[in-house]
């Protein structure tokens, strides 16, 4: 038989309330409502999809974190081996919806937009590449971090709350050489490196010639060009950018200079005091004691590198006395031959108008020899033999008679001219151009 009975209230656990409702992973969840229980006890809380992690308990409000690696789910309070009603929460995972830019370097500034990243950073992190990128700034939609240095190609990936978004591709461009020009130098030789990957500046970026860094004169991304040290041995040619360092290609540092080697001259023919461009390498990057002689004689420089110079043509002199005298130049040049202080004047071959002849120069045929052009020579001193006696007066080499002008009509433009004078007398005997 039953006793009487006493009315007994048992308190389930109610949520009134749950702010805020929408989360991430280590957000303070505020649960308000009923028979919660004095104390926790073996109570519990679910936030989202997982037990959250208590701060707080009382009769009418749970405080609790939301834990690590939680999804959206419910709220919902567990005491007494009874469960409370629901109320949705939503806790939002992060998710990547741009990268810009897609293709960096080391030190690059990448700006990722999307959702659910946080307000703040907190425990969350950026992956860029293949490490971690370097935080700037962090907001809920926009994170902006710096590629690592030694970062490679990989993905860019945001953690928060434990959870990682979505990836997108990240191209971390590494340092590549296609060619280095020269490979074999003397310290001061100016290099040039070409390849990918070296960065649109410098920045923190360097170049290995030989055995130590080179001194760099510009950088591009797919051109470096640096001198070789004065310190520097024979090693390799290596670019550094973004903490990575390129390819290496074998670079031999000379103690003695190579010889120069010319490839090539801009123009070909010219007159006195034209500019020649010589083309070549092995030059030095600057003159030092070096020089460009035409014919043997030493000319002027206007620019010198180690691949070009700029040189004027000289006057070519040469001199002899009591015997032959040899003249090789360009057919436009002009030419003075002295005898005893007076002078011998040959206009500019082009034209061969106007030769007076002085005493004392031997011009008979035997005398003459024109290396090419030598029908229009001997057509000209065969008209001087049978010519008045000041002309022929020219071949005794006693004769006591004046100039005398003769003219060729007809001389081959552009050809090289060697040209023989013998000289008679005691005089001395000079050609130059003039």
């Amino acid at each position: 038989m039953w006793s009487n009975t006493v009315n007994l209230t048992v308190s389930t656990p109610n949520i009134t309330s749950v702010r805020p409702t929408t989360a991430i992973a280590g957000t303070q969840i505020t649960a308000a409502g009923t028979g919660f229980g004095a104390s926790q006890g073996s109570g519990n809380v679910w936030l989202g999809s997982t037990y959250g992690v208590v701060a707080s308990w009382s009769d009418t409000q749970i405080v609790a974190n939301v834990a690590s690696g939680s999804k959206s789910g419910v709220a919902q309070v567990l005491q007494g081996g009874v469960w409370s009603n629901t109320v949705n929460l939503t806790v939002s995972t992060p998710n990547i919806t741009s990268v810009t830019p897609t293709a960096a370097i080391a030190s690059t500034q990448i700006t990722v937009t999307g959702t659910g990243f946080g307000a703040s950073q907190g425990s969350g992190n950026i992956w860029l590449g293949s490490t971690y990128g370097v935080m700037v700034s962090w907001s809920d939609t926009q994170i902006v971090a710096n590629v690592a240095s030694g970062s490679k190609s990989g993905v860019a990936q945001v953690l928060q709350g434990g959870v990682w978004s979505n990836t997108l591709n990240l191209t971390v461009s590494t340092p590549n050489i296609t060619s280095v020009t020269p490979t074999t130098a003397i310290a001061g030789t100016q290099i040039t490196i070409a390849g990918t990957g070296f960065g649109a500046s410098q920045g923190t970026g360097n170049v290995w010639l030989g055995s130590t860094y080179g001194v760099v004169a510009s950088w591009t991304d797919t051109q470096v060009v640096a001198a070789v040290a004065s310190n520097s041995s024979t090693g390799v040619a290596q670019v550094l950018q973004g903490g990575v360092w390129s390819n290496s290609v074998t670079f031999t540092v000379s103690n003695s200079s190579p010889a120069p080697v010319i490839s090539g001259l801009t123009p070909s023919t010219g007159g006195i005091g034209s500019a020649v461009t010589i083309a070549g390498s092995y030059f030095g990057s600057t003159q030092g004691q070096s020089t460009v002689t035409f014919n043997g004689v030493v000319a002027r420089i206007a620019a010198w590198s180690d691949t070009s110079i700029v040189a004027k043509v000289p006057s070519i002199f040469v001199s002899a006395c009591d015997t032959s005298a040899i003249f090789i130049g360009w057919w436009d040049m002009r030419l003075v031959a002295e005898i005893g202080g007076q002078a011998l004047v040959i206009p500019d071959i082009a034209a061969m108008s106007g030769m007076p002849v002085n005493q004392g120069l031997d011009t008979s045929a035997a005398n003459i020899d024109l290396q090419q052009g030598a029908v229009a020579w001997e057509a000209l001193v065969n008209t001087l033999a049978a010519g008045n006696t000041v002309q022929k007066a020219v071949d005794d080499a006693n004769a006591a008679v004046g100039s005398f002008y003769r003219t060729i009509t007809s001389w081959p433009i552009g050809r090289l001219a060697q040209v023989k004078f013998k000289v008679v007398g005691d005089g001395g005997f000079n050609v130059h151009s003039k």
